[in-house]
């Protein structure tokens, strides 16, 4: 960073921590394969590895000389079958919002898995688990959200001068417990000194057209519910943009949090993007 530039957000410290809720659909059709073919595992695996991965990367991004300290104030919640609750498992299952050293230090189980390493050579890699790949019923979208703007209007009140809350909703398909508008804008009117709350969306589709993400435009949506998630969608704040630019993709101006048609390199990226922040004090 060039001395003395401007921030580009406020600074993330213990006192003004960030805030990020992990929607998830765990709906029936999330059990499909990925993009509709059938050698791929399925939404459901996809966007809870992602998500696992993701809670991983916020972790180390959290840690100082051996300890996990609590920049972030995490939580996921899971919607299928009618029910909405929180999608975390173990010992932190029905915990809905925690400071993010009690998932470093909780996680469900290790899994060990053989990964090929930076030598080319397999090796076993730890795996924490905190959300698992669930897949019932319908489609509770619109309790979901209004949980999530419960959450975060609570937080912001505890929290008044930190950076706004951040709501990420991953599914495959339309809401069927209502209109999902409403409860959307009720959330984006939660505020704290910085600003409104950002809600993204991602939206896994059967489709093998190019995955759109970031759009500023509703060009290569192709289904009425894709088009309303981008209508809702928040445009990325300046630091989102700059950690877009940092990795490497340039997005126009009004850009959203959004993405259509989803593969997992996608899904890393959006919820990289997403989440990471411009400082941690």
């Amino acid at each position: 960073m060039i001395p003395d530039a401007p921030r580009l957000s406020p600074e993330i410290s213990r006192s003004r921590p960030g805030c990020v809720l992990f929607l998830l659909d765990q709906s029936a059709s999330m059990a499909h394969p990925l993009r509709g073919t059938h050698d791929q595992p399925s939404k459901a695996v996809v966007a809870a590895e992602a998500l696992n991965r993701l809670l991983q990367n916020l972790i180390v991004a959290c840690a100082r000389r051996g300890a996990v300290l609590d920049y972030y104030h995490v939580g996921a919640i899971g919607y299928g079958d009618d029910i909405v609750s929180s999608a975390l498992s173990g010992d932190l299952a029905g915990e809905l919002l925690i400071p993010i050293s009690r998932l470093a230090y909780m996680p469900a189980r290790i899994e060990t898995r053989d990964e090929l390493g930076p030598d080319r050579n397999i090796q076993a890699v730890s795996y924490p688990v905190w959300v698992d790949a669930l897949h019932r019923g319908k489609t509770p979208m619109c309790e979901a959200v209004r949980l999530a703007g419960s959450i975060a209007r609570e937080w912001a009140a505890d929290f008044p001068d930190s950076v706004p809350p951040i709501v990420i909703n991953i599914s495959d398909g339309s809401a069927t417990d209502g209109q999902v508008r409403e409860p959307a804008e009720v959330l984006r009117q939660v505020r704290t000194a910085h600003g409104a709350a950002s809600f993204f969306n991602l939206v896994f589709t059967a489709s093998t057209a190019q995955p759109v993400l970031f759009p500023a435009t509703r060009l290569g949506i192709e289904d009425a519910f894709g088009r309303l998630l981008f209508e809702l969608s928040s445009e990325l704040p300046p630091f989102m943009v700059q950690r877009a630019a940092d990795l490497g993709l340039s997005l126009d101006p009004g850009a959203r949090g959004f993405a259509y048609n989803a593969d997992m390199s996608v899904l890393i990226s959006f919820l990289t993007i997403g989440t990471m922040p411009a400082a941690m004090a």
